[in-house]
């Protein structure tokens, strides 16, 4: 057994928050042996304290620890931890509470990739893990997670969820870094993802970087259903979100899989009594645009070529069906991983009376027109969206501009 304590701990990392602990300790408890640079632990216990801060991990039934792996060291596909004996004896236990920001401040010192730059969370945390050894793989037969007053920010954006629980079992195969989610589900007031079965495929040279990564080593179901006035601020500058409040509710699915050519990504969203109003400094909300149901599908692939996955994606389907808009394209993302250069063809029927609604937050209310019609349409741009905005000064609404049905037929 062994005991540490650190006091007037800080260590900064550059774009990480401080890691600052005015008492911190450290106790360690195991009993085995080592040889031949593996660690044979028959059981051991690690515990942090940090002020009402606490982690906890627990092994009993006897493993053994690859230094050179764990390190990274040694040769791929070399097990980190694996069991010394009978692995149904084996047993793992971790449990983690306190403070979520004082947590994140020491994990992004020790890990400097565990959240992406400028992402601030605060909030009460208790989380548990349990798992045990099959074959190579170790089976997670429980992991939770209950975050009370949680707020996530990052660029002008946030996230406030007054209780968010997580549950999930699975396996995780260390030798190759493959996490396999049997079941899964997160809920909270805003937002509640539900899993069957979702896969974290192992890391290839060809995957894309970053979050694009995702549709390289990402496959599996999730269904969700969303609260669109409590989302918009996590998706919008809050000054945007609190001048144009959203309201109605969304929910869909979101599937990744292989097909013959190619990762295949599939979203299906409906939404029901979408709406938007204008909310300015002093006065009641008033809407300005409101859809009782829309339906929304995108399909893309990202195409195999003689050296592995292409750098842009191929729209196979976009569909929105609704009563403002109706629109079916294809096209592409050429690019995607850098400029991300949109390609689309398709026709598309509107509502213009509806459509310069939908626009306000961009044009401010300056542009209204009437009409409707269909037309084949052609769309060339950069990914991303254009910023709204500022709302037009108090003056009397412009009369709307009636379209032809003929417009754009030349």
């Amino acid at each position: 057994k062994a005991t540490a304590s650190a006091t007037g701990l800080e260590l900064a990392v550059p774009g990480r928050p401080l890691w600052k602990d005015e008492d911190l300790t450290l106790e360690v408890e195991a009993a085995g042996g080592s040889a031949a640079g593996v660690v044979a632990i028959d059981r051991g216990r690690i515990t942090v304290k940090a002020a009402d801060d606490t982690f906890e991990a627990r092994v009993a039934g006897g493993v053994l620890v690859d230094l050179a792996a764990l390190v990274g060291a040694s040769r791929s596909g070399v097990p980190r931890i694996r069991p010394a004996a009978d692995p149904e004896a084996v047993l793992a236990e971790c449990a983690l509470g306190g403070d979520l920001a004082r947590w994140q401040a020491r994990f992004s010192a020790l890990f400097p990739t565990f959240l992406p730059t400028g992402v601030e969370v605060a909030g009460r945390v208790e989380a548990a893990l349990a798992a045990a050894p099959r074959g190579h793989a170790w089976q997670v037969t429980r992991a939770g997670a209950e975050i009370e007053k949680l707020t996530v920010r990052r660029g002008g954006r946030q996230a406030l969820e007054p209780r968010l629980v997580a549950t999930a079992a699975g396996m995780i195969h260390p030798a190759t870094g493959q996490i396999d989610v049997s079941s899964a589900e997160i809920l909270s007031a805003t937002l509640s993802l539900r899993s069957g079965g979702v896969s974290w495929m192992p890391a290839v040279a060809t995957a894309a970087p970053g979050s694009a990564a995702m549709l390289d080593r990402l496959r599996g179901r999730v269904q969700w259903q969303a609260d669109v006035g409590r989302i918009e601020p996590w998706l919008l500058p809050g000054a945007t979100a609190a001048r144009w409040p959203a309201t109605g509710r969304a929910w869909g699915t979101i599937e990744l899989s292989d097909g013959p050519g190619g990762a295949n990504v599939l979203i299906e969203a409906t939404g029901s009594q979408i709406g938007i109003a204008s909310a300015a400094a002093g006065a009641a909300a008033r809407p300005v645009w409101n859809e009782p149901r829309a339906v929304v599908a995108l399909e893309v692939t990202r195409p195999l070529g003689a050296a592995g996955p292409a750098d842009r994606l191929q729209i196979d389907r976009l569909t929105i069906e609704s009563s403002t808009l109706a629109v079916a394209a294809r096209g592409s993302i050429e690019e995607w991983t850098t400029r991300g250069l949109i390609l689309l063809d398709g026709t598309a029927a509107y509502d213009w009376a509806q459509v310069s609604r939908l626009l306000v937050p961009y044009t401010g209310g300056r542009i209204q027109v009437a009409g409707a019609g269909g037309r084949p349409f052609t769309f060339r741009g950069p990914l991303g969206s254009a910023a709204p905005a500022a709302p037009a000064a108090q003056s009397p609404p412009p009369p709307p501009l009636p379209l032809p049905d003929d417009w754009l037929s030349a």
